[in-house]
């Protein structure tokens, strides 16, 4: 099984075939997705804030005193993060021996395929891709695969990313977190006017041990 499954009609897809951090910030424009209320910034799982991780709600503003009223960045529910023995593979700290993001226009798929070798020569391979739904257009689904040369011992952590990054923000407040069996939720309030702004995440997977907790939520600064 591949996550790259087909070939995409020539003229459909925009890939790029190596990883630059000079361009993380353009490739989250270039490498975008939306379904008409939700926009998700071409970023990988793995980066934060810092890399201007965005999910963006259309429709809903906010404005903080002496600043302009920008759209809100709702948490991002797309977070993934793999460690392998201890080490964080992210391009940002380990430089990849390949890496493919591609945009799928036709079918508005994200995706990406990174791969490490570390000092003992094993080789990680880390797939993962996304879209957000046309038919439920308030659900987003995302898929990763991790797979190694050689024994070892891999953590994955996936969640909600509260660190939100805004132009002119903080825009959310009243931070407030649960989670049960299978789902995390972290919901705020808007700051201006407190509407409401939730994101939920379920799991679904073969792991040998799985677990779902919520954190302490700090408000980002």
């Amino acid at each position: 099984m591949t996550l790259f499954p087909y070939t995409p009609e020539p003229g459909w897809c925009i890939t790029d075939h190596a990883f630059d951090a000079c361009a993380v910030e353009r490739n989250g424009s270039k490498f975008m997705i939306g379904n008409g209320a939700i926009g998700m910034r071409g970023t990988l799982e793995e980066f934060g804030r810092e890399q201007r991780v965005a999910c963006t709600l259309s429709g809903l503003y906010d404005q903080v005193p002496g600043c302009w009223r920008e759209p809100v960045n709702a948490p991002n529910g797309f977070l993934a993060r793999v460690w392998c023995d201890g080490r964080l593979l992210s391009p940002l700290e380990l430089a990849p021996c390949s890496h493919r993001q591609a945009l799928d226009l036709r079918t508005a798929v994200h995706r990406r395929e990174t791969c490490y070798v570390l000092a003992d020569g094993n080789e990680v391979r880390i797939e993962a891709g996304r879209f957000l739904s046309l038919v439920e257009v308030d659900t987003g689904v995302a898929w990763l695969r991790v797979s190694a040369s050689r024994d070892c011992r891999l953590v994955i952590e996936t969640g909600i990313d509260g660190e939100v990054w805004d132009l002119n923000g903080p825009h959310l407040g009243r931070w407030s977190s649960r989670s049960d069996e299978d789902l995390l939720e972290l919901s705020a309030a808007t700051r201006e006017k407190g509407v409401p702004v939730a994101v939920a995440a379920a799991l679904a997977g073969d792991f040998g041990r799985a677990l779902v907790q919520s954190e302490p939520v700090v408000a980002p600064a």
